[in-house]
């Protein structure tokens, strides 16, 4: 039985963010990495100049709304122990602290996915609507709902958020994917054609809908990180299969 695929709706992050930007930020950040001297050519090699995400860069380097750095890791008290024992006088002591708590520490994964995972939800909704519209379709006439969304985890996830979003019915099968992660959109379009070869007049609903600017690690030096900063995108795409 064969599975007939739509169009796709495509929705693109809409912070456009050049290679330029994120070459000069690693730069700034890490000029002492053992790729720096090499990462112009680096970043050419990609072949990509722009790309949107959901998110603009600055989100994905701003500091966590706490301040402190490494003192939240390691307490307060056993900073103050190491520097009493190398010598310090309690007035230096209390200086030092101060100083350091004053240094903005790294975004928690909270701070960086909260964001990201509304942007994911909202980007997800567009492109299923979009979808929908694409097949000349109503939410209703969905039989079943594939979702996936790996870089911002969350539960209940997309498949939940869709459906609260979606005047989908009652009765409609959910099948999250998340797990899936990178071959999520090839593995779900192959499910979908599964069921609706088991049923040719059932109709999937298949939405991918990724931040991967999430993955962005700014204190991060190693070339992997830097390959990763250049290469993700944001994207969220959704598709019907039917009989």
């Amino acid at each position: 039985m064969a599975a007939y695929l739509c169009p796709p709706a495509v929705i693109h992050g809409e912070h456009a963010v050049e290679t330029s930007q994120i070459v000069a930020e690693v730069r700034d950040r890490h000029p002492h990495a053992a790729w720096a001297p090499r990462i112009d050519g680096i970043a050419a090699g990609t072949g990509i100049e722009t790309r949107g995400w959901m998110l603009p860069l600055e989100a994905a380097v701003a500091p966590g709304n706490g301040n402190g750095g490494g003192l939240r890791a390691f307490g307060i008290g056993s900073a103050q122990e190491a520097l009493a024992r190398d010598g310090f006088t309690q007035q230096d002591v209390d200086r030092a602290i101060a100083a350091l708590e004053a240094i903005p520490g790294p975004q928690t994964v909270q701070e960086r996915t909260a964001p990201a995972w509304e942007a994911v939800q909202s980007y997800g909704e567009r492109a299923a609507r979009g979808a929908l519209q694409i097949a000349g379709l109503d939410a209703a006439d969905i039989d079943c709902l594939i979702t996936s969304h790996s870089t911002t985890p969350a539960l209940p996830g997309l498949d939940i958020a869709l459906a609260n979003k979606l005047p989908l019915r009652d009765d409609v099968m959910l099948l999250p994917a998340t797990q899936w992660a990178c071959i999520a959109g090839t593995r779900s379009l192959a499910l979908a054609a599964d069921l609706v070869a088991a049923d040719p007049d059932r109709v999937v609903l298949v939405v991918i809908s990724e931040a991967l600017s999430t993955t962005y690690q700014p204190g991060d030096d190693t070339l992997e990180s830097l390959i990763v900063r250049l290469l993700f995108a944001d994207t969220a795409v959704a598709a019907v299969v039917t009989g």
